[in-house]
């Protein structure tokens, strides 16, 4: 019996990790994957992880944040970094620049950090409902993003979540507003710890559309990966 419950228990735990962050942008990474592989095989440079919040990119990266914080590696400002010209190999933004008042300041002092040929990873959000932290300024559609990084070398632009989980993250406010009687307690609750698990599989359906170009237009949120240019 206790042979059995071994691996019952591992069942379990996997499944709870699974499910550990419903309210996460995708269930698909395609693009971070993409860009986490780059990382790995550059993680003998200088990465900075901007505005990484709660999260620990990889022990290679240096987590940057206005806040400190249990994952913060340098509390500093990502429009007045505390690192020299080309110093830096590549900088990490995740849900970052709609954050900022002033991005293109960001940007600017980015390209001053990143050495030639350095390299941004950059996820922004499109169909995703205002979330101030602690402030939160704009959308950019595909057009818009390739427009900010103007005078960058463009690699690649996709959707880095589809149009079931902008559906899913909707339906999950839409209902957490619903039931929570105007209480932001209660909304809280049922955002996170209801209605979140209860949508989920919705977006599983991203993955049937993925090759879909017509889905992108729908997204959730997209990504971008650009390099320095080299200054002539």
């Amino acid at each position: 019996m206790i042979k059995l419950l071994s691996p019952i228990k591992h069942v379990i735990a996997v499944l709870v990790g699974f499910f550990r962050r419903p309210g996460r942008f995708s269930v698909y990474h395609y693009s971070r994957n993409k860009a986490l592989e780059r990382l790995q095989t550059e993680s003998k440079g200088c990465i900075l992880d901007i505005g990484c919040g709660s999260r620990k990119l990889s022990p290679y990266a240096i987590s940057v944040d206005l806040y400190p914080g249990p994952y913060v590696d340098l509390v500093a400002d990502a429009g007045q970094l505390p690192f020299a010209d080309g110093e830096c190999d590549a900088v990490w933004m995740d849900a970052l620049l709609e954050h900022v008042p002033d991005p293109m300041r960001i940007l600017a002092e980015a390209s001053r950090v990143l050495k030639d040929k350095g390299w941004i990873y950059c996820e922004v959000p499109f169909l995703q409902g205002e979330h101030s932290a602690p402030g939160d300024f704009r959308r950019w559609t595909r057009q818009g993003l390739l427009q900010l990084f103007e005078g960058w070398e463009l690699e690649w632009i996709e959707s880095s979540s589809g149009p079931f989980s902008a559906l899913a993250y909707q339906l999950r406010s839409c209902l957490s507003l619903l039931t929570s009687f105007r209480s932001d307690l209660l909304y809280r609750i049922m955002f996170e710890a209801l209605w979140g698990y209860v949508v989920w599989p919705i977006k599983l359906l991203d993955a049937c559309v993925r090759r879909d170009p017509r889905a992108a237009a729908h997204a959730f949120g997209y990504a971008i990966m650009v390099r320095k240019k080299i200054r002539s």
